[in-house]
């Protein structure tokens, strides 16, 4: 443990020192952006995977769909039935011509209101789930997008770390012997 420690301090000192030179300043920045950027491919990974399993049908969809064309058959029925029951009652003159039109209009008035209140109560949940379903559409491929376009950052970063790193080698090399290593040479003594 008291190596770790030791070893860490050394770290530290050794970054204490080195990353207020020029060189210590740029590997710092490229290696915090590839650090950040990591943690964005991480995220939006999270974030794909929570839209996905979003996307799953539910079931009380399907069974109000099939209640509500339950009620639309009935609601059809009642208007037929109310249809034939005013015809009969004026062919059999229980109404009057003239009042057993406004009648019928008035029913089929009626029957075609409540059925478009019905249809349009019971689609409802069935729109509501279209529009969820298109935003997490939306949402999944703004993702996948930004996602890719994640991972393309995170290529130029690396390849950008790694000609940081080859030019500070050469860099580093240049100032450390700018004209070269001198040529080996036995000592000769000096002759005026």
């Amino acid at each position: 443990a008291t190596q770790i420690a030791a070893e860490k301090q050394r770290l530290r000192d050794w970054s204490a020192r080195h990353t207020k030179w020029y060189v210590g300043r740029i590997g710092r920045r490229l290696g915090d952006g590839f650090r950040a950027t990591v943690a964005e491919v991480e995220g939006l990974n999270e974030r794909i995977a929570r839209l996905q399993e979003q996307a799953d049908l539910p079931d009380d969809v399907a069974k109000s769909q099939d209640a509500l064309a339950k009620r639309m058959r009935i609601l059809a029925v009642i208007g037929l039935l109310g249809l034939v029951a005013g015809i009969l009652l004026i062919v059999f003159d229980v109404l009057a011509l003239i009042t057993g039109l406004i009648v019928l209009v008035g029913f089929l008035i009626v029957w075609f209101l409540s059925g478009a209140l019905v249809y349009l109560k019971g689609q409802q949940l069935l729109y509501q789930l279209l529009n969820r379903r298109t935003q997490l559409d939306t949402d999944l491929e703004t993702a996948r997008r930004h996602r890719a376009e994640a991972l393309e950052d995170l290529r130029r970063l690396s390849r950008a770390y790694r000609q940081f790193l080859d030019w500070s080698r050469a860099f580093g090399s240049f100032v450390q012997a700018p004209l070269g290593q001198p040529p080996a040479c036995s000592p000769q003594k000096l002759l005026v």
